[in-house]
């Protein structure tokens, strides 16, 4: 911290040349200047370093002390400033530009949000600026907890916790979603485990009900696999049955891809259109607004001016380049019947879920008018259990 002190108020090297040097120090003690990195090259001679407030005052106190003072250098902010006292406009700059950083990080000028699975970030950020979370809103204006508050209500139930977090000209909103809701299940309404689709069985776990089908058996989708009826006393009685039932499934899926594409036309310019913002405001640089006739591919790019730390300016550009379509080309199909061969397997991995299994997996393949078919059939090992409620309760 001293040294921050000294280069803010600036300090001298000061030279003493005399017979008894050591009397100029003991005269600065008593006077109270403070002096510090004191070196003596020879016994007539002391350097020293002083504030340059105290140097000034130095002068007398040499000549009492019968030397001679000699300043060697001057360092520190009112050294370096002194050397632009003539360049008037430069120094302007600086203050002027010292001063828009100070003013403008008061204000928010850049906002995000993760968002969630069910709640897109977008959403999120159309919620915040509801209730005054938005660019150019000033930071001392944000009361996070009420705005929290405020904006758990507005997603109506959809999220249980909500954080506005404001730094500086950065303002992040988190949010935790709510557990789906699931509706009540009645004990006492009776069910039956059915099959979701067909398949052999290879296990039954039956936890309550009666078990109508056997390990090896072939089922189809909508057989009852646990019935709901049960022998109680020599009676018969309707409970709600659980369980589950695996079995090995054929699973089929189908994916397509035209392998003749548009291409950009390589004879056209590629337009391009500029835009400033300032805050949420724009500025177009352009007299057509953006409107292209014909067919485009455009690429709209948007770019803040960044500060140091991690802060940004409520400056930036928007950049759109616009390219023409034209011909036609054709791509590898070997490549392409590659990737869809390995989206289907992660989609027939998905269907399948973590606790299922594939056992064979077969594409095939097939292109007419350039458009290529991949099917993949596969033999896999699911869960085919769902439960299925009766109309009357027991």
């Amino acid at each position: 911290m001293q040294k921050w002190v000294d280069f803010l108020g600036g300090h001298a090297r000061l030279r003493l040349t005399g017979v008894f040097p050591e009397r100029f120090l003991n005269i600065c003690a008593e006077n109270g200047l403070r002096f510090w990195d004191v070196e003596r090259p020879d016994g007539c001679t002391v350097e020293l370093s002083m504030e340059l407030r105290h140097a000034r005052r130095a002068g007398p106190y040499a000549k009492r002390a019968c030397c001679e003072m000699e300043i060697l250098s001057r360092r520190g902010a009112p050294p370096f400033l002194w050397r632009f006292r003539r360049r008037f406009a430069l120094i302007s700059g600086m203050a002027a530009a010292l001063a828009a950083v100070f003013v403008l990080n008061g204000f928010i000028w850049e906002i995000s949000s993760p968002g969630g699975e069910r709640i897109s970030s977008a959403r999120v950020l159309e919620a915040a600026r509801q209730e005054g979370v938005y660019i150019g809103a000033k930071s001392r204006s944000i009361s996070p907890r009420e705005i929290s508050d405020r904006i758990i209500m507005n997603l109506e139930g959809e999220v249980s916790w909500v954080a506005v977090n404001v730094n500086g000209s950065r303002a992040e909103i988190l949010i935790n979603e709510t557990l789906p809701r699931q509706e009540a299940v009645d004990p006492k309404t009776p069910a039956d485990i059915v099959a979701s689709m067909s398949g052999i069985v290879t296990e039954v776990r039956g936890y309550a009900g009666t078990k109508t089908v056997l390990p090896g058996e072939p089922v189809q989708a909508g057989d009852v696999l646990i019935s709901s009826w049960v022998k109680m006393g020599g009676r018969e009685k309707q409970v709600r049955a659980m369980g589950e039932v695996w079995a090995v499934t054929d699973r089929e899926f189908s994916a397509v891809s035209p392998l003749v594409r548009t291409r950009v036309s390589p004879d056209e310019p590629v337009r391009r259109t500029f835009s400033l913002l300032f805050g949420e405001k724009r500025l177009n640089l352009y007299a057509d607004y953006g409107v292209f006739s014909g067919e485009y591919d455009i690429i709209t790019n948007w770019e803040s001016l960044p500060l140091p730390g991690g802060g940004v300016l409520p400056l930036g550009t928007v950049t759109q380049e616009a390219f023409p379509r034209g011909g036609t080309f054709t791509l590898d199909a070997a490549a392409e019947e590659r990737r869809l061969k390995e989206n289907l397997l992660a989609r027939i991995e998905k269907t399948v879920g973590d606790d299922g299994k594939i056992y064979t997996c077969d594409f095939t393949s097939r292109t007419e008018q350039n458009i290529l078919t991949v099917t993949a059939k596969a033999v896999c090992l699911e869960k085919i259990s769902v439960t299925a409620e009766l109309a009357a309760p027991y």
